[in-house]
């Protein structure tokens, strides 16, 4: 029966945890750079988020400055919900060179962004029409009418 070395293995520990460490300051100062880029399908509004998934910066074009103020908005939160989608993927592709096959860690950091920030945002909902709104019927009728 052979008895490892209680100091042989405290070394081998502080070896382990001393590697660990390096590698979570290396993901922390690769992750700080991660950022995330979406423009709207008619390119009027850009958004860019950082790793958080803050926004930090907002593009809008001549064209945006055009548009109804609510569709201006809507754009600018569709277009926001897709630069933090694309958070995960990037993050993985930072990660990767620094962390290997480990993929318990890369579980644990890529689970909480995909929670937050899904690759496939929820479309915005529609405006919801009131019944008894006679304007829209009459609107609708109006159009019918001119074609």
């Amino acid at each position: 029966m052979t008895h490892a070395d209680p100091d042989a293995m405290i070394a081998g520990f502080r070896q382990q945890i001393a590697a660990k460490l390096q590698q979570a300051e290396r993901l922390t100062q690769a992750a700080s750079g991660v950022q995330g880029r979406a423009s709207s399908p008619d390119g009027s509004v850009t958004v860019v988020v950082d790793h958080s998934g803050n926004m930090v910066d907002l593009d809008l074009t001549e064209a945006a400055l055009r548009k109804r103020p609510a569709e201006v908005s809507q754009l600018v939160l569709a277009t926001a919900r897709a630069a933090q989608a694309q958070l995960a993927a990037t993050m993985q592709e930072v990660m990767a060179p620094i962390i290997g096959d480990d993929q318990e860690t890369f579980s644990a950091v890529l689970s909480g962004l995909r929670e937050r920030f899904p690759e496939e945002p929820e479309a915005p909902a529609a405006p919801a029409t009131d019944p008894d709104d006679d304007d829209d019927t009459w609107l609708q009728n109006q159009r019918r009418r001119w074609n």
